[in-house]
């Protein structure tokens, strides 16, 4: 008899011995049974691994993964011992399956990986586990739906944002050809706001996208009522012009449903190319008042600037149309932008000012200080070594560096708790 003919039928041997203890559960002949076992494919013939899941026994399974015996051969049925433990529920068994690095992404016959099952299941510990190992976060079941949004229509905010923020394809679409930020706006009932939309945002999906029934993202979170949602869409560059199948845009249903403040961020975006939106972390990143000051006079002087074309174009309008009326409400909420901003650019221009004459009387008192030192390095040079005179020059010297060192840190004068 051949070696190779003889190592297959040692394998078959083991595992056929392995199943009878398995079904005598005789848990110490298993152990050794498994002390040196070969691993030889099995041909026709179910492993003892997918027996054990089989009959639900887990000291039997765990065992066996241990060994890593046979860890990724299907059964008869073709499902892997994974596949099987996380369809009957053995979520510890399956945990040690992953962390004993079987084939993570190996689909069932039915055609659904182990994260659909896991996620179909509301595992989302198993899910994270996958994850941690790589699995495909793109993978679909038979019915197309990748497990992002899976997430998102059992409203499971925690695993869907970990699958975000883990690189799922954020503009994978499900079976109805629907992008996952499409879906987050029309499923959101969150009080507080929609969080998933975004996050889906802030990794870059296509704020364009339409869904089947091609509304765009901006045009349907308007209509679901999701004013704050449409104001991060406008600063992070949707396109406001385009069209729902009732063939209006964003500015037609912000000025429709009376919600000026947004009206104005569209059409701010349209002619300057900014809303002015974000302002405040603009802010946080400016090192002085002084800098503040002169962010606050050029958005003054842009504010300014659209302040004038919006009183041509609301000019332009007939006398008491009503798109006038909308564009005259745009045009007030603007001067109230323009009083506030000129408020806070003269705020700033006096911490300016008052910043100023503080570094100006530091580098004053630097000045003196510095000169005094070469007066006193000559000084040093003269004196004898030892000299009860030296000592008193040098200790002189000594204070008025500290005390330089001590000025020269407040400069510049930075002002970080002051502003609107």
């Amino acid at each position: 008899m051949s070696a190779s003919k003889q190592l297959k039928e040692n394998t078959m041997s083991i595992n056929r011995s392995l199943l009878d203890a398995i079904n005598k559960r005789d848990i110490d002949k298993m152990a050794i049974l498994l002390q040196n076992p070969d691993k030889e494919t099995l041909t026709n013939e179910k492993s003892a691994l997918v027996v054990a899941l089989e009959q639900n026994n887990e000291d039997a399974a765990n065992l066996l993964i241990k060994a890593k015996y046979h860890i990724n051969q299907s059964g008869l049925d073709g499902k892997t011992p994974l596949i099987i433990s996380l369809e009957k529920g053995m979520w510890r068994t399956a945990h040690k399956l992953i962390e004993a690095n079987v084939d993570i992404d190996k689909p069932g016959p039915d055609g659904k990986p182990p994260i659909i099952i896991a996620m179909e299941r509301n595992q989302d510990r198993i899910v994270e586990l996958l994850i941690e190992n790589n699995a495909n976060l793109n993978q679909t079941g038979p019915d197309n739906k990748p497990a992002l949004m899976i997430g998102l229509e059992q409203k499971r905010d925690y695993i869907s944002r970990t699958i975000i923020d883990c690189g799922a394809d954020i503009n994978q679409t499900g079976p109805d050809n629907k992008p996952p930020l499409i879906a987050a706006i029309e499923l959101n009932n969150n009080p507080n706001g929609n969080i998933l939309a975004m996050e889906i945002i802030k990794a870059g999906a296509n704020l364009d996208a339409c869904g089947p029934d091609r509304y765009p993202a901006i045009c349907k979170a308007i209509n679901k009522g999701d004013i704050d949602l449409a104001h991060v869409l406008v600063k992070n560059g949707a396109d406001c012009t385009l069209k729902g199948p009732d063939g209006k845009n964003a500015l037609d249903l912000a000025i429709e449903q009376g919600k000026d403040r947004l009206a104005l961020n569209i059409k701010k975006r349209s002619i300057l190319g900014t809303t002015g939106l974000g302002r405040h972390s603009i802010m946080q990143q400016l090192p002085d008042s002084k800098h503040k000051y002169e962010y606050y006079s050029e958005r003054l002087e842009q504010e300014t600037q659209f302040q004038e074309i919006l009183k041509q174009e609301v000019m332009n309008l007939p006398d008491e149309s009503p798109l006038r009326r909308a564009y005259a409400k745009i045009a007030n909420v603007q001067n109230e932008i323009i009083k506030t901003t000129k408020n806070v650019k003269d705020e700033w221009k006096k911490l300016a000012l008052k910043d100023e004459k503080k570094e100006n009387k530091i580098k004053g008192k630097l000045t003196t200080l510095r000169k005094r030192n070469a007066i006193l390095n000559k000084q040093i040079s003269k004196s004898r070594e030892a000299s009860t005179k030296r000592k008193a020059l040098e200790k002189e010297q000594e204070v008025n560096t500290r005390n330089i060192r001590k000025l020269e840190g407040h400069l510049p004068i930075i002002v970080t708790k002051k502003g609107k």
